[in-house]
């Protein structure tokens, strides 16, 4: 399975090839949130930026984001990378409103869409985001998946397939595989993407299973908490010193965060997931998972794609 994994993580440096210069770069739409899945995908396109040499001369989340700011920051040659994940249409709305808005405020920039799985639930909303895409020449836009490929083909025409980025973590997390006592992870999301799958599965078995919530501790919140109210300040005074801090201190945080999920995940020998980066990080570990699929697909569309040629993995079955 290594040379898959491997294979995976190369693939993401293609992604390079579409930057107009490495030194010019902005990154926008870095979670500062506790889900860790979007964790491990910000702590991979961390690794992927300095694996490629790529500077990122500002950085921001949709807590300290501003159109006068990002302005201060780019130039005709500036690339804008928005962050990777599953939030591309409809479901979260936040972060696609500022997605939307880089595309109407910075037409001849190049933008890269990190990989995303796609979904909207309205058809109006996706004609109206396809349409604010489709008016920017100079998009380049990653897909997780074949249907969201197809999808964001009427958005782009430089569309492409790509893994997750937390597949570049392959090799820079590590694992203790000695340590690995316990049978069997149970891993369900408790979420709004909750699948009648998982739901059958449960009300079949009686077991304990976890979930991000629970990697996340008190303390954390209130390092977040002062974090926020930092971030007050950089609106006031405008300052990129204050945005670089917070910056830091947050990637600091959620590699306390995601070693304490490679932990847990580690001292078990198999997993049982509904979550999608709790099998991909199944996989970067290299322990065998069982996958089931999240309210629209985006599981087993993945594990079609990429994981499924890992040989470790399989979906569950039907009910």
């Amino acid at each position: 399975m290594t040379n898959g994994l491997i294979d995976l993580k190369n693939k993401i440096n293609e992604i390079s090839e579409h930057v107009i210069d490495k030194k010019n770069c902005v990154y926008i739409d870095y979670p500062f949130h506790f889900n860790v899945g979007d964790l491990l995908i910000f702590k991979g396109t961390i690794e992927y930026f300095k694996s490629q040499n790529i500077r990122i001369n500002a950085a921001y989340s949709v807590k300290n984001f501003s159109l006068k700011k990002l302005r201060k920051q780019v130039d005709h040659n500036t690339t804008i990378f928005l962050h990777g994940g599953g939030n591309f249409g409809d479901l979260y709305p936040i972060h696609q409103s500022l997605r939307e808005c880089i595309i109407k405020n910075f037409p001849d920039n190049r933008i890269i869409l990190l990989p995303q799985s796609v979904y909207f639930e309205s058809e109006d909303i996706l004609q109206k985001s396809r349409e604010i895409f489709s008016q920017h020449k100079n998009t380049v836009l990653f897909a997780r998946d074949e249907i969201s490929l197809q999808t964001l083909q009427s958005f782009s025409s430089k569309t492409f397939l790509m893994p997750d980025m937390a597949h570049t973590l392959y090799g820079i997390i590590n694992t203790n595989k000695s340590i690995s006592t316990k049978p069997t992870l149970y891993f369900f999301r408790q979420d709004k993407e909750q699948d009648d799958q998982q739901k059958h599965y449960l009300a079949q078995h009686n077991l304990q299973s976890f979930d991000w919530e629970d990697f996340i501790l008190p303390e954390h919140h209130s390092r977040q908490k002062m974090l926020r109210k930092v971030l007050k300040f950089g609106f006031i005074f405008s300052s990129k010193y204050i945005d670089n801090y917070v910056y830091d201190e947050w990637e600091k945080l959620t590699d306390e965060l995601i070693n304490n999920s490679v932990n847990l995940f580690s001292s078990y020998k198999t997993v049982i997931t509904s979550r999608l980066h709790g099998h991909i990080l199944s996989s970067i570990l290299e322990i065998p998972s069982t996958i089931l699929d999240n309210s629209y697909k985006k599981n087993s569309l993945y594990y079609a794609s990429w994981t499924a040629q890992l040989g470790i993995h399989q979906l569950a079955a039907k009910n």
